[in-house]
């Protein structure tokens, strides 16, 4: 998952928590932004374990490794 996408997620769902939600356009202009600023360190903290533990994994057990399939290990370098 992308790390924007994961960051999007944290606030998305901060915002559906809301009690009572944004009702108009500055309501919610003014909410996301007091969201954003409010993400807890841990969400970053988790973006970087994850980013670091996919870069770090041995070959064919990333992501991109299975999308590449049988191809020789020279194309999947």
């Amino acid at each position: 998952m992308n790390p924007n996408e994961q960051i999007w997620d944290a606030v998305e769902l901060r915002l559906r928590a809301l009690d009572p939600p944004p009702t108009n356009r500055p309501q919610l202009v003014s909410v996301l932004q007091t969201v954003w600023c409010q993400l807890p360190p841990e969400v970053y903290q988790e973006l970087v374990v994850s980013s670091t533990s996919y870069c770090c994994a041995p070959q064919g057990q990333r992501g991109s490794d299975q999308i590449l399939g049988d191809y020789p290990t020279s194309f999947a370098q």
